[in-house]
């Protein structure tokens, strides 16, 4: 495995024709949509229903919403405004308030329409009609009959008809026929949403009515399939319900594109052209799009686009003021503690099999319908993963994240079901995956009362090869009848698994899925939840996210070089012209490189056949003695405009600030540069790091004067520095391919950032970046018109999972390479006495955390000599594998400390380490516990923080570690810090150590000192003592 970012880029240029459109006296219909709220009056996140963290990974909320709405309104007065549905539930604003604070709130936004969700429905008609009754905008539901619900009766129209512009405009609204099964809908009935769409449609038209606009809860395909076989008469859809990203290019969110904006769609007869939006969800994103019409009612072109609501867009003071009592109402609710748990649940590890967290929620389901349901079958319990939505931290559990994790409040069902029904859905559980080696699936069933055994090498429907039964294993009987329990979307056939609803019988609903976990928490606090071995996956061997050598019965794998070159190979077969960059740091992350140094890594890169290489900073770690040889091997062009070599004779003529290429008649240059970190980071010689900005205005400026016609800039400076490029720097550049950042779920930014460069109000810059590890390949098309400039472009990362075959001829080259790894790897140094989970480090103290700095304590007291207490610092972004119990092996230091960074000691006065201290305790999730990004483990240090404090006086108290006592830190004394080097200089935010550190001495390296520490004390015993307490 490489620490390897590649990218294969299509570039085409398109001829310029002459042209003009007779657009003058058109008519244009704007509208203003927003779709499934989900009671986000707070602002909210990708991730999570409220956002955890108070920085730019917060997105939307009403109070944004509602200024941008406004704001469009008096840009464009006579727009429509239109909320497709779902404004119910999501939040414990709903849980608590319920419909009261969404009519408020609706009725402040001057919709023009509002369509019915299914999850208006969560309590009931009488949860909906007050609501229905209060809003101001009238409510369209064309497919839903409510002669049995009279409390709903009059309440809602099929459509109604305003006026803009002296045109009629027809809106029809519809709610998904799911909602029956998804809610409480009571005797409300809900008929086929496309006859009653072709029936109202072809009404409104004969009436006279000039554009018809379907107001859609019914999701992105049935508003697809209306479109195209039941739409000749409608024009535009605005819909909801699954919660549709459309967007053109990658989303700046970095979620999952569901297709364009708007999707087109022509009607069954070829004739007529019907366009359909969304907007995501959860006030992420709202939309604006202009139709404009010709003087028969035909369209003729659309302008606007979705509006990603992140922090660049201001909220509504007002808003945000009258939102405030009611917040705190929601936050002293949301803040109640329930009970606590001594270890993290982790929701992502749900998706790979069994998970802690699932048998949590899954025993608790079975314990309840013990409890309240007698039967003499055997109780069975399910849950889907979809259903699990966030990670219980270790420590107290609070009803906030109760609902953090079953936002939506299901029902839950217990009913009798035959064995055979179980087979089918258990079979169910592992198709569909997402990688199949290791098993990563969309579907996957957490289970209580059985034992599960899976075989993937299997075809699917015969995966299954051992069910048992209870705590007495007995094999799993088809005839037999068993009590299973549920949650009522999956009951009722959600996610594909219509055997639940086929084969059910006499269900009962025995509650909702947050009061049935909070009983069972209550009950079993505090909570040790661990697997148990109840689902087992035997599966077929690649890296993962935090290990060397990846376990398939334990870890997540996927990339490797084989499976890179094939998927390279398969993309220069459809587009022999494309270009393969690789953006640096080839060397060091695993033992491979670790053991085989550079010889391999040239050796494998060569197989690519790159076009181009940038120089990373780990490329410097064994010296210019280690990078000269491998720049010597290189086939391809290595790049760095800014390295001045000229005091370092051995790498003269090694590398190039530039290459020119040729692709289809078009020269296209190729600039490198490399972070000026390297210098800090790495032995780097007599080498000198210039100014990278100035390196790459200079070299594409020079390219362009030369007639290169598409400049790339390709960079190992890290995201931010590299938006910063094309921003102020970048007036001559086209695309920016970059490394460095490690884009990946725990450094998240968009794969492709547009920037506008300074200078030229129209010169746009795209600035890339991948996963590192060879997760992914980077993967984009771009399409430039005569003038050079960038018209449009599509793609995006291509997930290197199993779904991706390998490339026979490499894993052959590597497997006498592997053996070597492998053995070498395998070499037992010593033994510890509890697994490590670097996840658990940014809650407080960890195992990890402890372990770590004491090594980096023990190696300063060895080999420093000092007169002041020695105290040792290590961010939590620096700890990044899990080790389990038992034998300690070279590999698991190359596990423990990947990249070979240097180890510092320095001094530093007592106030500057209380500003690290403070640093430490800068990001709360919501007030309620701590969960830092940038949290310090320490060693000869105890510390206590106040997070109920505002940021920057959260250190309640600080205690320093002598030989048979503590005494409180003093801000005036001097004290010898022991930290790695991306910390010392000042790395994560932490200036305030680099800015005043003194008396600098290089340790050596992490890996070669935590060698040192485990093979001096050979059984390591490692526990929690109170070094970090938060109150």
């Amino acid at each position: 495995m490489f620490a390897l970012k590649c990218f294969m880029i299509f570039i085409s240029v398109s001829y310029c024709y002459g042209f003009a459109l007779p657009f003058e006296g058109l008519y244009e219909l704007q509208i203003i949509h927003y779709n499934d709220f989900h009671a986000r009056f707070e602002e909210t996140s990708v991730e999570t229903p409220t956002c955890r963290f108070n920085n730019a990974s917060c997105l939307g909320g009403f109070p944004r919403l509602f200024k941008q709405i406004m704001t469009l309104k008096k840009e464009k007065p006579d727009s429509i405004l239109l909320n497709a549905g779902d404004s119910y539930q999501g939040t414990y604003w709903y849980t608590l308030l319920k419909w009261k604070v969404i009519l408020e709130f609706m009725n402040l936004l001057p919709n023009d329409a509002h369509a019915i969700g299914n999850h208006e429905f969560d309590d009931g008609p009488a949860g909906l009609a007050p609501y229905l009754s209060g809003l101001k905008a009238p409510v369209v539901a064309a497919n839903m009959d409510t002669s049995k619900e009279p409390i709903l009766q009059g309440l809602y129209k099929p459509y109604i008809i305003v006026e803009r512009k002296g045109r009629k405009i027809g809106i029809i609204g519809l709610i998904t026929t799911d909602t029956k099964i998804l809610s409480s809908a009571g005797e409300v009935e809900f008929t086929d949403p496309r006859e009653v769409t072709s029936r109202l449609a072809r009404e409104l038209s004969e009436r006279g009515v000039d554009i018809i606009i379907l107001l859609s809860h019914c999701g992105l395909d049935v508003d697809k399939e209306i479109a195209r076989n039941y739409g000749q008469h409608i024009d535009i859809i605005v819909g909801g319900h699954t919660h549709s990203l459309l967007w053109n290019g990658p989303s700046p969110s970095g979620e999952v594109v569901a297709g364009p904006y708007p999707v087109f769609i022509e009607s069954a007869d070829q004739k007529h052209k019907v366009l359909i939006v969304q907007a995501s969800a959860f006030t992420k994103y709202m939309g604006s799009l202009s139709v404009f019409f010709d003087y028969r009612g035909e369209y003729v072109k659309w302008e606007g686009g979705p509006i990603f609501l992140n922090r660049s867009m201001p909220e509504d003071e007002d808003i945000k003021t009258r939102l405030k009592p009611y917040a705190e109402m929601v936050h002293r609710a949301e803040q109640e503690v329930i009970g606590e748990t001594v270890n993290t649940l982790y929701a992502d590890d749900c998706i790979y099999g069994e998970c802690a967290l699932g048998d949590l929620l899954v025993d608790a389901m079975n314990e309840y319908a013990k409890l309240n349901h007698k039967s003499s079958n055997s109780y069975i319990s399910f849950i889907q993963r979809g259903n699990i939505k966030s990670t219980i931290p270790n420590g107290q559990i609070t009803k906030g994240e109760l609902f953090e994790l079953l936002p939506f409040n299901d029902r839950i069902q217990t009913f009798e079901l035959q064995g055979t029904y179980i087979v089918k859905a258990l079979e169910r559980s592992v198709i569909d995956g997402w990688s199949m080696d290791p098993f990563k699936g969309p579907y996957i069933l957490q289970v209580s009362g059985l034992t599960v055994t899976y075989d993937m090498k299997q075809p699917e429907g015969g995966r299954l090869t051992s069910v048992l039964v209870g705590d007495a294993k007995k094999p799993l009987d088809p005839e037999q009848v068993y009590q299973v329990t549920a949650p009522a979307y999956l009951a009722d056939g959600g996610d594909g698994f219509s055997m639940f609803s086929e084969g059910r019988k006499n269900v009962q609903v025995i509650g909702r899925d947050e009061k049935v976990l909070e009983v069972f928490i209550r009950t079993h606090s505090p909570l040790n939840v661990t697997t148990d071995g109840r689902i087992v996956i035997n599966q077929f061997e690649e890296t993962s996210d935090d290990s060397l050598l990846c376990d398939h019965n334990k870890e997540k794998c996927y990339g490797g070089l084989p499976r890179l070159l094939y998927e390279i190979e398969a993309i220069r077969r459809q587009h022999p012209d494309s270009v393969l960059l690789d953006a640096g740091d080839s060397f060091q992350g695993t033992y491979w490189y670790t053991l085989l140094k550079w010889n391999a890594t040239q050796y494998f890169l060569n197989l690519l056949n790159n076009d181009a290489h940038a120089i990373g900073n780990h490329e410097f770690d064994d010296d210019i003695d280690g990078l000269a040889p491998y720049l010597a091997n290189l086939k391809a062009p290595a790049l760095a405009a800014n390295l001045d070599t000229s005091e370092e004779p051995r790498l003269k003529g090694l590398f190039k600030s530039y290459t020119i290429i040729e692709r289809k008649g078009k020269m296209i240059g190729i600039v490198g540069v490399t972070t000026t970190d390297t210098k800090g980071l790495a032995p780097t010689g007599g080498v000198k790091f210039t100014d990278p900005r100035e390196a790459a205005l200079r070299e594409s400026k020079n390219l362009r004067d030369m007639g290169v016609d598409i400049i790339i800039l390709l960079s190992h400076c890290g995201y931010t520095l590299d938006v910063e490029i094309a921003q102020d720097y970048g007036q001559y550049i086209d695309l920016v391919v970059g490394g460095h950042s490690h884009r990946d779920k725990a450094v998240m930014f968009p794969y492709l950032t547009v920037v506008n460069s300074k200078g030229d109000d129209n010169h746009q810059v795209l600035v890339l970046q991948t996963d590192a590890f060879t997760k992914f390949l980077g993967n984009i098309t771009i399409n430039f018109n005569c003038f050079g400039d960038i018209l449009n472009w599509h793609g995006e990362p291509i997930a290197l999972d199993n779904s991706i075959p390998e490339d026979e001829n490499v894993k052959k080259k590597l497997a006498s390479y592997a053996k070597q790894v492998h053995t070498a790897a395998a070499n037992v140094i010593g033994h510890i006495d509890k697994t490590m989970d670097h996840r658990d480090c940014v809650h407080g103290e960890c195992v990890m955390g402890n372990f770590l700095a004491d090594v980096m304590r023990y190696t300063a007291q060895s080999n420093i000599k000092t007169l002041y207490p020695i105290i040792a610092l290590i961010q939590r972004s620096n700890m990044r594998a899990i080790i389990r119990k038992g034998e300690l092996t070279e590999g698991s230091i190359v596990e423990l400390f990947p990249y070979l960074d240097l180890l510092t000691s320095f001094e530093l006065q007592g106030k500057y380490l209380y500003q690290a201290l403070e640093r430490s305790a800068s990001d709360l999730i919501k007030g309620e516990r701590f969960t830092g990004p940038w949290l310090l483990q320490v060693s000869g240090l105890q510390v206590t923080y106040n997070i109920s404090r505002p940021v920057g006086n959260r250190v309640a108290s600080a205690y320093v570690k002598k030989k048979f006592s503590t005494v409180p830190l003093d801000k005036d004394n001097i004290y010898q810090i022991v930290a790695p080097i991306y910390l010392a200089n000042g790395g994560d935010g932490y200036t305030m150590i680099s800015h005043n550190l003194k008396n600098v001495e290089i340790l050596g390296y992490d890996q070669h000192r935590l060698r040192e520490y485990i093979k001096a004390y050979k059984s390591i015993n490692v526990k929690i003592e109170g070094r970090i307490l938060i109150s």
